[in-house]
């Protein structure tokens, strides 16, 4: 768990799952769920910037799927699957009293029963998964550059006077403004068939 992230996320993995993207389990299964939901949260992170990592905690109890082989998914997104009689609150509470004295720390779970009230007097910040989904839906609608911070709007360029500046005018260029406005303008030609006057053609 070695990071230079300045903040640390610990999330409630299925609880964010099926509070804010039950409708990925039903249409694709669990395995694949948590696999888009793993997606969901790299793009949040790319988003944000380097300075935040997760850590994604689920509930190995009944799971078949808990043994993963292979690299982390990501340097700033860890993975953790609890092994049973070990649930995944207990892991969360356990993280949550390692973390919160080592730099900011944030806790996603709706579970105020067990989790909220076993970290409760901890200095870190508590999101309700709901809460959370508003707060990745807001940052990947945000535009951001390949560094992660906002774009800004770029200030509008100086717009040219209407008038040259005399001083910076030529003597050349009096001379020719003077020839051009001195002519006399040419007449206007009439269009057929109307009368000076307003008369009916």
């Amino acid at each position: 768990m070695t990071s230079h992230a300045s903040e640390t996320i610990v999330v409630d993995g299925y609880n964010l799952l099926r509070r804010g993207f039950r409708f990925l389990e039903v249409e694709h299964g669990l395995r694949a769920a948590r696999e888009k939901l793993e997606v969901r949260l790299r793009e949040y992170l790319r988003a944000i910037g380097p300075s935040v990592r997760i850590l994604l905690v689920y509930d190995g109890a009944g799971d078949v799927e808990t043994e993963r082989g292979g690299p982390p998914v990501a340097p700033e997104l860890e993975v953790l699957f609890t092994r049973p009689p070990r649930s995944a609150d207990e892991e969360i509470v356990d993280l949550c009293h390692r973390l919160a004295t080592r730099g900011p720390l944030t806790v996603v779970t709706s579970d105020s029963n067990d989790i909220g009230s076993r970290i409760g007097g901890l200095p870190l910040r508590w999101l309700t998964s709901e809460e959370f989904v508003d707060e990745l839906d807001a940052a990947l609608l945000r535009p951001a550059n390949a560094s992660g911070f906002e774009n800004k709007p770029r200030k509008p360029s100086a717009a040219k006077p209407e008038k040259p500046d005399p001083d910076t005018v030529a003597p050349a260029e009096v001379e020719e403004w003077l020839r051009v406005f001195s002519q006399p303008k040419p007449a206007l030609p009439r269009k057929p068939g109307r009368r000076r006057h307003g008369g009916k053609s």
